[in-house]
């Protein structure tokens, strides 16, 4: 018996000659989708921030991002934020991203 989960995909997996044994295989459509949720520190900040302005739709070669998470658990999904100011990061939130994924 199924039941609903959030955050899944169903997929058809293939053998792939030009990956190693041990690495799989999914379509872009569906690893574009997988994000990494990544801590804001004074390390990271400026690259973060720079991928922020981005947001969803980033020039070629530079990473997706998809949602800040705050301190508090507010999840802010830059698809709909239109506003520059909005996009506003501090050290301990969370960003996430492509980056780790693929």
């Amino acid at each position: 018996m199924g039941k609903p989960v959030d955050f899944s995909a169903t997929t058809v997996i293939t053998p792939d000659p030009t990956i190693n044994i041990d690495q799989l295989g999914v379509p872009w459509s569906i690893a574009l989708n997988f994000t990494y949720p990544e801590i804001v520190t004074p390390h990271n900040i400026k690259r973060l921030k720079e991928l922020v302005e981005y947001g969803p739709h980033p020039p070629p070669c530079k990473t997706d991002v998809k949602y800040i998470i705050k301190e508090d658990g507010q999840r802010l999904d830059l698809r709909h934020l239109n506003k520059s100011s909005d996009h506003h990061l501090e050290l301990g939130y969370k960003v996430e991203d492509i980056h780790g994924v693929i």
